[in-house]
């Protein structure tokens, strides 16, 4: 087994977040202005297109694209000679499917919409998933990153066109799927490339376990999905549209924060699965501790500076339209100290799929129990607390599963110390601005400037503790 390169780790997941960042980015540019300009009938029928085809595209994955970065080209090359035609051919029937699905209840709620022209997007972008997924395996992502910036530039110019022309969404679809097909196109032709001058080793699978990972991997998609969007789902079935508005607003997750979690992850099951398994102790801990300091300098500032500035922020973003969603964000974003930190990465690479769903379930159960109680306790940001919660009791659970597998004490997974230090500085940092807003109004440029200085200042801090990943 090759020996690991580490100082491809931090590159890698530099590329991994970039060719994520950029497409959620934009769409969250996007959906800014379109919420500042448009009516809210037309900018309904907007989102409601959006978050069916993101819940349908991301179920349709199955787990393939988390399955693939668990193992190195070599054991890849193996699993691919395994395909048989009918599997093929099932998938293909499953994303038809969900595709067909998707567009009925898209039907349902807008009209006038082609369904062929959603058909295409809804096909290429789940192909699209399975072969950007298939390059990161393969540590062949600078193109397919710097492709990703190209769109989503491509991506707002569209948007911002069509509502300086007249926002029609029945016209915007056929071109974001237009340019969705020139991408597929460019990257198939790079994996096809790849293909055809393969020189790869292959190494042979157990079947039977992998085959068992990814029923595992493709469970826990589906229950991820269904957390994410269940809460969201009960507001709209059980209260008024205005009140649906508000909690959508607050409970609005921070874009980019799971994509650097999944970068940080993907690159360190890259860099795990060529470990030897005599060093892997070892590894995986520094592994942990690294990746959680790294994450830790750009989640805790943000975190602290979204706590602090919530309201200002909300009145900048929204015209002043949503103070009443205020106290819900500040609520829903108590979890964001756990994304620094990959609770799951060492429990995946162990092939312990079982582990990782029996707490996506149990994270899915208490908050279901809690919305109820905390919902008549505390109103609606009661409803976001409750799945805060039950994340904090998922991350406990899993930690104590990593810890056993390791064979080391639960306080040695975390850099507790450093971490309290981070806190620590970006605490004094944020809240003298926070004094400072009492005298000062809270333009844009003064948020900017809190935000900059709380991340640069622990940027500056891990360089002097030398704390990087060469």
């Amino acid at each position: 087994m090759p020996t690991p390169n580490k100082s491809s780790f931090l590159s890698s997941s530099i590329y991994i977040f970039l060719l994520r960042f950029f497409p959620t980015a934009a769409f969250f540019i996007s959906w800014v202005f379109l919420s500042r300009h448009l009516p809210l009938s037309d900018y309904g029928a907007y989102q409601s297109w959006w978050i069916y085809f993101l819940l349908f595209t991301s179920l349709a994955g199955i787990g393939l694209p988390s399955l693939l970065l668990t193992y190195h080209p070599g054991q890849i090359a193996f699993l691919f000679q395994q395909i048989k035609v009918r599997s093929i051919a099932y998938f293909g029937l499953l994303v038809l499917g969900l595709a067909v699905l998707c567009i009925y209840l898209q039907a349902n709620t807008i009209s006038n919409i082609n369904p062929i022209w959603s058909l295409i997007f809804f096909i290429s972008s789940v192909a699209l998933l399975l072969a950007e997924s298939y390059l990161i395996a393969l540590k062949k992502i600078r193109l397919i990153s710097c492709l990703s910036i190209v769109y989503s530039f491509l991506f707002v110019g569209l948007h911002l066109r069509m509502l300086q022309s007249g926002f029609d969404l029945q016209n915007l679809i056929p071109s974001l799927t237009l340019l969705m097909l020139v991408r597929l196109g460019i990257v198939w032709a790079r994996v096809r490339l790849l293909q055809k001058n393969n020189s790869i080793t292959i190494e042979a699978l157990d079947i039977v376990q992998t085959r068992s990972l990814w029923m595992h991997l493709a469970i826990q998609d589906v229950l991820q999905y269904i957390f994410k969007w269940i809460d969201k789902v009960l507001v709209v079935a059980l209260l008024s549209s205005t009140l649906t508005a508000i909690y959508f607003n607050g409970a609005i997750d921070i874009p980019f924060l799971p994509i650097l979690l999944g970068a940080f992850t993907s690159a360190g099951l890259l860099y795990l699965a060529q470990v030897q398994s005599t060093d892997k102790q070892q590894h995986s801990i520094a592994l942990l501790h690294k990746t959680g300091v790294l994450l830790n300098a750009m989640v805790m500032p943000l975190f602290l500076f979204l706590l602090f500035f919530a309201a200002p922020l909300f009145d900048l973003l929204f015209d002043h339209r949503y103070a009443a969603s205020v106290p819900i964000f500040q609520w829903s974003i108590l979890v964001l100290p756990l994304r620094a930190y990959g609770f799951t990465s060492i429990l995946q690479h162990a092939h312990k799929g079982a582990l990782i769903n029996k707490g996506a379930l149990l994270d899915l159960v208490i908050a279901l129990a809690l919305l109820y109680p905390l919902y008549r306790l505390m109103g609606l940001p009661g409803l976001a607390f409750s799945f805060v919660l039950s994340s904090y009791v998922q991350a406990a659970y899993y930690s104590i599963h990593t810890a056993k597998i390791l064979q080391v004490k639960l306080i040695e997974l975390f850099p507790l110390k450093l971490w309290l230090q981070q806190f620590l500085l970006s605490f004094a940092i944020i809240y003298v601005f926070k004094i400072g807003s009492w005298y000062f109004p809270c333009s844009i440029s003064y948020l900017v400037l809190v935000a900059s200085l709380s991340f640069l200042f622990n940027i500056l801090f891990l360089w002097m503790k030398k704390t990087s990943i060469q």
